[in-house]
């Protein structure tokens, strides 16, 4: 009986510290690799956009910018394996979105912000990916079409070179901000 409560409290550990530790156990263990560029739509809904401007404070850094977006994004989308528009505009409405749709839905929002405060030094581009567990392309190991690839967003100041990377559909489930991100 000792053993048995021994090893259910180390399973709580265990349970605990991946947990609390996950964003760096996630970008330990997986890379994203781009392998092409994707559609950049611009924000036109009203609705959109008014929804979004909302709750941004009176003078954002852009990393306020890029969290609001990151959760205006996780807020509004619900994941969906179906096929669905990209076209942030249209899945304001909808709601539902695979990862091209939600990556593409973040840079828009992020670049919308992003004119609207004046940081022209920075741009979100959505981008088709590859995922590498441990070093290794996880891609060739699925046979469907609908895991040829995942799209991500790049995030790029083009007056400091800096580069961030960020999983929008990945954050909406593990809160999981920037993931590692190989050139």
């Amino acid at each position: 009986m000792k053993t048995l409560k021994r090893i259910a409290f180390t399973l709580f550990l265990l349970l605990i510290a991946t947990v609390v530790f996950r964003s760096w156990l996630y970008n330990h263990m997986v890379s994203y690799k781009s392998i092409a560029a994707r559609n950049a739509y611009s924000l036109t809904d009203k609705s959109l956009i008014s929804e979004l401007e909302k709750e941004i404070p009176g003078s954002p850094t852009p990393e306020q910018l890029i969290e609001q977006a990151l959760a205006f994004t996780a807020n509004q989308l619900t994941y969906s394996t179906h096929q669905q528009s990209a076209n942030p505009n249209k899945l304001y409405y909808s709601h539902n979105a695979h990862c091209v749709g939600y990556a593409a839905y973040y840079a828009a929002c992020c670049n919308h912000l992003f004119v609207k405060h004046n940081y022209k030094d920075w741009r979100a581009a959505p981008v088709a990916g590859q995922l590498y567990l441990l070093g290794v392309n996880v891609h060739p190991y699925f046979h469907s079409p609908f895991f040829k690839d995942h799209d991500f967003v790049l995030l790029t100041n083009s007056k400091t070179g800096e580069t961030i990377a960020i999983d929008p559909s990945l954050y909406d489930y593990t809160f999981i901000k920037e993931v590692s991100f190989k050139p």
